[in-house]
């Protein structure tokens, strides 16, 4: 599929002007110079650090198409294909709401505390499955990625699935209003990005506002098990939403839970959709990506697709690099050792799921843990850091690695035979790890994103021979 933006629509839809009359179609949308392609229309924003406008020449010589401004651009050939708005931040959601206007996808709008991505990818592949999808691309899910999205979006998708993030309240509500979503998924309220809200109630009461973009005729979908569902069925019934529905991977629910095995590096799974008995297969373990596919499976059946195509679509999902990624690393000296690569993120509920699944895997070797700090958990943070000390003994984890200020309340908190090093970064903790590997080991690596995390990762994979 292909973006098609002629000029025309670009003018319409952000009440843009020219210079000179032009004719010429963009096959995409960019604001970034670096990462402009051939017939993209660059979109020069206007940021705090910089200002989009100094790239407009380096994305023409890219191949872009064209370029949307908001003032002359110095040194610009007079007949260089510019097209002039008000305010280019404000044309990005002028063109995102007319792309929106233009196709008749139904469109799947998604949030939660974790798993958010690995829904919409889960998502991508079973809808795919049955007809054209689109999807946000990597992690832009927010008041500037959600808009590029749409605009990217080709009008004869059949389905999207946009992925949307927040730090503060507020911020989904106008994303929502902007998708028009027929379905939303909320994976689950768990305190995460907690420190700019008084309670989770409160954080709850934020991710609820992707209701808002909702038509009455439009579903909500939440987990039954997460925490502050009352907050996410008020604000769903106050929406004028009649139609709600849950899973659970405990109790009975539109979409739950009937029989979960483990074999290997992969797990077997039945579940119930809408009364259907469903069976999927995982190339990969763990509980959480269990129940972010019931998820995406009852959303599948809100939409009427076949439920059997896409649980079989499942069994071609894999994780996205540093979030659950597994792989066996071979050494010059013939020794080895598994390395699960969960580097993107953290909070406590997806750190406590991956120690879950470190502790699931291979009984051979010792169970190492390498974590970072969790960030934005607020004044709680401490506290949220030293309470893995009882995840760390009830998975019987082998040796703690640590870095970060807050996880050195957890490194105090264990056992000193479970030290095995602590370091103020994650650069300094990648320098000692590697020495102290031994044959087996299975290494789990996790921390919040800005703990650069994947510099350990980075390290550990350079070891293969």
């Amino acid at each position: 599929m292909n973006v098609k933006w002629s000029v025309e629509d670009i003018l319409k839809a952000c009440n843009g002007r020219t210079l000179h009359p032009q004719d010429w179609f963009a096959s995409g949308v960019n604001f970034d110079s670096r990462q402009t392609q051939k017939g993209d229309l660059f979109i020069a924003l206007e940021g705090t650090e910089t200002d989009g406008h100094h790239f407009v020449h380096a994305a023409i010589d890219a191949g872009a198409a064209g370029a949307l401004v908001h003032r002359q651009v110095p040194m610009t050939a007079q007949n260089a294909p510019l097209i002039f708005v008000e305010d280019t931040y404000k044309a990005l959601y002028d063109l995102a709401r007319f792309a929106r206007e233009r196709v008749v996808a139904r469109v799947v709008a998604v949030t939660g505390s974790v798993g958010k991505t690995t829904n919409k990818e889960m998502l991508r592949l079973m809808l795919g499955a049955n007809d054209d999808c689109f999807a946000n691309e990597g992690n832009l899910n927010n008041h500037v990625g959600v808009p590029l999205t749409l605009a990217r979006m080709p009008s004869e998708s059949k389905f999207a699935v946009i992925e949307m993030g927040m730090n503060h309240a507020g911020e989904i509500a106008p994303l929502s209003r902007l998708a028009r979503p027929d379905v939303a998924l909320v994976t689950n309220i768990e305190p995460v990005h907690i420190e700019a809200f008084a309670s989770l109630e409160d954080l709850a009461a934020a991710k609820a506002e992707i209701f808002e973009g909702f038509s009455s005729n439009a579903a909500a979908v939440f987990s039954k098990d997460s925490a502050c569902g009352d907050v996410l069925m008020r604000k769903a019934r106050s929406c004028g939403i009649k139609k709600i529905l849950n899973f659970s991977g405990k109790d009975k629910a539109d979409a739950y839970l009937l029989e979960l095995t483990q074999e290997g590096k992969a797990c077997f799974v039945q579940a119930s959709v809408l009364g259907k008995k469903i069976s999927f297969r995982l190339e990969l373990t763990g509980q959480h990506f269990v129940l972010n596919a019931l998820g995406s499976l009852l959303v599948c059946a809100v939409l009427d697709s076949d439920l059997e195509v896409c649980a079989q679509a499942l069994s071609a999902f894999r994780p996205l690099a540093g979030r659950g990624q597994m792989q066996q690393l071979a050494l010059a000296d013939g020794l080895s050792f598994m390395l699960l690569d969960e580097s993107y993120n953290a909070s406590p509920p997806s750190m406590r799921a991956a120690l879950a699944r470190l502790a699931a895997m291979s009984p051979q070797g010792r169970k190492v843990a390498v974590l970072g700090d969790m960030l934005e958990l607020g004044t709680e943070s401490e506290r949220y850091h030293s309470d893995l000390a009882d995840d760390l003994l009830r998975h019987h984890i082998d040796a703690v690695y640590a870095c970060g200020e807050q996880m050195r309340s957890l490194y105090n908190a264990i056992p000193p035979s479970l030290r095995g090093g602590f370091a103020e970064t994650s650069a300094a903790l990648a320098a000692r790890l590697p020495q102290d590997l031994q044959d087996g080991d299975s290494v789990m690596v996790k921390g919040s994103h800005g703990m650069k995390m994947d510099k350990i990762i980075q390290v550990l994979k350079a070891l293969e021979g």
